[in-house]
């Protein structure tokens, strides 16, 4: 009976302390690593005001950005699942924030949770593509879209090069 009494003391205590600790992230910063302000340009010393971001508990980021033509993520044929189309340049792929077609500028969203963003190996990984990707062509430089729809039924992931928030 004492012992079921000290228990109930200590085992509050021992929960409390391990839901207080925040777990680290073994992958570098998403923004300072692989952020392209101003849409690459990186001669300017000014901050775009475009992507709102902060750090959460674990590898969780807030990463909010307005949705509109140059929001994409950037990455190459050699650090995809993904298998490279026959026709491609050498240039890679970029996961789409939107349709080609429509070009639509939209909401802020979040990206993280958008383009399903985890921590892997160290290595931030891009899971969902619920606009697909693109991809120049060899020799004419055509932007080809694959869309999201091609891709939902497959688990492919894709290391994180750059990305760009613009709206």
């Amino acid at each position: 009976m004492k012992i079921c009494i000290i228990l109930l003391y200590i085992l509050p205590f021992a929960f409390a302390a391990c839901k207080n600790k925040k777990s680290v992230c073994s992958c570098n910063n998403i923004t300072s690593e692989h952020y392209q302000p101003n849409y690459g340009m990186k001669w300017t010393d000014q901050p775009d005001g475009l992507l709102f971001h902060k750090d959460g508990a674990g590898c969780k980021r807030e990463l909010t950005c307005y949705k509109g033509s140059f929001t994409y993520f950037e990455s190459n044929w050699t650090d995809t699942t993904i298998p490279a189309r026959d026709h491609a340049d050498n240039t890679g792929i970029k996961i789409l924030s939107q349709d080609l077609e429509t070009y639509s500028i939209g909401p802020y969203v979040e990206l993280q949770e958008l383009f399903g963003i985890v921590c892997e190996n160290s290595k931030w990984v891009i899971t969902k593509y619920p606009f697909g990707f693109s991809y120049f062509k060899k020799g004419t430089g055509e932007e080809v879209q694959i869309p999201g729809d091609e891709l939902i039924s497959k688990a492919y992931k894709t290391f994180v090069k750059n990305f760009y928030c613009d709206g």
